[in-house]
C-alpha cells in the first residue's frame, strides 16, 4: 500500500492519551531505582589510596604482578616512589607523604620509613636475587627484539614501496610502447 498524504486520515492529537490525561485507563509504572555503580567515588581520599596499595599488596594481585615482585627487596618492602608511579595510584595522588600517612594505620600494609610491604604474606611473594637479575635480562632482551622487529617491519615497508614505484614504472613504460596516437 502506498503512502498518500491527501488521503490518510486525520487523526485529532487529543485523542492520544497520556498517564496525566486519563489515569484511570492507564496503570502507574514505578520508575526503577537508580542504581548507584561506584560508591566508592563518595569515599575519601586516604581510603581510596589505603585501599589501592592493599590491593597492590595483596595475595590477589602479588602471585600475577611480577613487575611489583621483582621490585621487592630481600624482606618484601618496596620503595614508595616506586608504589606511587602505578597509574591508578597516580590519578588519586602524586604525594608520597600522602600515601604513607594513609598507610600508617593498616593492620595489612607495614610502612618502614619510605618503603612499604604486606605485614602478612611477603615472605611468600620475595623472589631471589638471581631471579630479579634474570627477569631484567630478559625483559632488556625483550625491548632488543621488539625494536629489531620494528626495524624489519620498517624495511620490509621501505622494499614493498620500492617494488610498487618500479612495478608502476615499467607499466608506464609498457603503456607508452604499446599506445599509439589514433591520428
Amino acid at each position: 500500500m502506498m503512502y498518500h498524504p491527501h488521503r490518510m486520515p486525520f487523526i485529532d492529537p487529543l485523542a492520544v492519551l497520556f498517564p496525566s490525561q486519563n489515569p484511570d485507563r492507564m496503570p502507574f509504572i514505578e520508575p526503577p531505582p537508580v542504581l548507584i555503580l561506584n560508591q566508592d567515588k563518595k569515599a575519601p581520599l586516604k581510603t581510596k589510596i589505603l585501599n589501592q596499595v592493599q590491593y597492590y599488596l595483596s595475595e590477589d594481585n602479588l602471585p600475577n604482578d611480577v613487575y611489583l615482585r621483582k621490585c621487592m627487596n630481600d624482606e618484601g618492602f618496596v620503595h614508595i616512589e616506586f608504589i606511587s608511579s602505578f597509574n591508578k595510584l597516580k590519578a588519586l595522588t602524586s604525594n608520597a607523604q600522602l600515601i604513607l600517612d594513609s598507610l600508617r594505620d593498616s593492620d595489612i600494609i607495614e610502612v618502614q620509613g619510605y618503603e612499604i610491604r604486606n605485614r602478612h604474606v611477603w615472605r611468600k611473594y620475595v623472589m631471589p636475587q638471581d631471579w630479579r637479575a634474570y627477569i631484567n635480562e630478559l625483559e632488556l632482551e625483550i625491548v632488543h627484539l621488539q625494536k629489531e622487529n620494528a626495524r624489519l617491519k620498517r624495511q620490509e615497508e621501505q622494499m614493498q614501496l620500492k617494488m610498487a614505484e618500479a612495478t608502476q614504472h615499467q607499466t608506464k613504460k609498457i603503456l607508452q610502447r604499446s599506445w599509439t596516437s589514433p591520428f
